[in-house]
């Protein structure tokens, strides 16, 4: 296209000349058009490729751009998006926050990085993100923002992890200094223990029936020998106890043990049995396995209070191998690759809050006025001088469950 030129002094003179630089101009445009929208669909395209949501708005809050990863992560498919205002996707309790970090970010702030909680379509789904941001400017004007959000997701339960594993060490720690303790004072008390009774029997032997310090004597023998119970509790609560081995069916000592409970104790509730009928033998004591019964049978219905309720002791086999069990109140880790007897001890009690439950396995720790505090220490200690572990699933107001794993066959030396 090419515009002819007139004279100054008359526009009804002729033309002077012509010029073609608006051809060219408008080509320039259309080339620099191509051009930039060229450069969009790249970074689009590279946007489209990495693990996050990347996205872009005008300086009103509106998105103009999400990458798929973003649809994806939030939920939303690619005809929802336009004029859907990015703060929309911010959970209410975070969108104060969010919409005046956006109105600075505009006028021209520089801001860290923030964490939000993005709600997803369906309403319900709340993911933490992590957000940098940078303004999109023209001419010296702010015209959007481009962010990135990082799903924060996977990084929060890994830190989650590491902390209730650096927990769990440091419980492990505690406990084996208190079973080092206990053992040592188990020992010694035992020793004294035995000079006691042993004094007593004789001063016994030297008096007549109808002396008048035999019941003090008796009494002294009593109290003895309930003092050395005591420290033989201690002993199995550092897993120090000989085990008198066996071929143990743990289906009779289940059943045994519930016939010895003291009829005030069993009447506060239900007891339920759930037995497999064709469990196998293990190998174990059949007292020290009879007491842990007791044990966690006595906490379970102590647990249940004065309003009632049920207690159920279930039997089954399950293989770790195939499970990839996890227990240990002591030391979180697999059980050995094999077939597990594994007996549960479930109530709907009170439950335990989290710190009462950090503390449940402690020797002479109890929630009760009766009591020393040594049962579930004592449930522990045996299990661990069987080979076995053991877990726990509580919360408050929502009862109790304790597994007990102990393995069917003899792990070789």
């Amino acid at each position: 296209m090419k515009m002819p030129l007139r004279s100054r002094e008359r526009d009804t003179d002729p033309p002077t000349g012509a010029v073609g630089a608006l051809g060219s101009v408008s080509e320039a445009l259309r080339d620099a058009e191509d051009r930039a929208a060229a450069a969009a669909r790249h970074h689009h395209d590279l946007a489209n490729m990495l693990p996050a949501l990347i996205a872009e708005t005008d300086a009103a809050g509106r998105l103009t751009f999400v990458n798929r990863f973003g649809l994806a992560l939030t939920g939303y498919d690619a005809w929802e998006w336009p004029g859907l205002y990015v703060l929309e996707l911010v959970v209410p309790t975070d969108r104060q926050r969010a919409v005046e970090n956006f109105a600075r970010r505009v006028r021209g702030e520089e801001l860290p990085p923030s964490c939000y909680r993005l709600l997803h379509r369906d309403g319900c789904t709340t993911i933490p993100v992590e957000l940098r941001a940078a303004n999109i400017s023209h001419a010296g004007v702010t015209v959007g923002v481009r962010c990135v959000m990082f799903d924060l997701r996977e990084r929060l339960a890994a830190e989650h992890a590491r902390r209730c594993y650096e927990q769990r060490a440091l419980d492990a720690r505690r406990l084996e200094s208190l079973g080092v303790l206990a053992g040592g004072v188990a020992h010694d008390f035992n020793n004294l223990l035995t000079v006691v009774l042993g004094n007593a029997d004789l001063a016994m032997s030297e008096l007549d029936w109808d002396a008048p310090a035999r019941p003090y004597l008796h009494d002294i023998r009593a109290a003895s020998r309930r003092a050395a119970d005591i420290t033989q509790q201690l002993l199995a609560y550092t897993g120090k106890t000989p085990l008198h081995q066996a071929n143990v069916v743990v289906n009779a000592v289940v059943t045994d043990a519930v016939s010895q409970l003291d009829r005030a104790l069993a009447a506060r509730g239900r007891i339920a049995l759930d037995l497999s009928p064709a469990l196998p033998a293990v190998p174990g004591d059949r007292d020290l396995l009879r007491q842990v019964v007791l044990n966690l049978l006595t906490n379970a219905l102590e647990a249940l209070g004065d309003g009632g309720g049920g207690v159920t002791i279930t039997t089954a086999v399950r293989s770790s191998a195939a499970d990839r069990l996890t227990v240990g109140l002591v030391e979180p880790r697999h059980l050995t690759t094999g077939d597990h007897l594994r007996l549960s001890v479930s109530d709907d009690g009170r439950g335990m809050d989290a710190e009462t439950a950090a503390r449940a396995f402690e020797p002479f720790f109890s929630t009760k006025f009766t009591g020393r505090g040594l049962g579930l220490a004592v449930v522990m200690g045996v299990v661990r001088a069987h080979g076995g572990d053991i877990s726990m699933t509580t919360a408050p107001d929502a009862g109790s469950r304790f597994d007990v794993f102990l393995p069917i066959h003899v792990a070789p030396p």
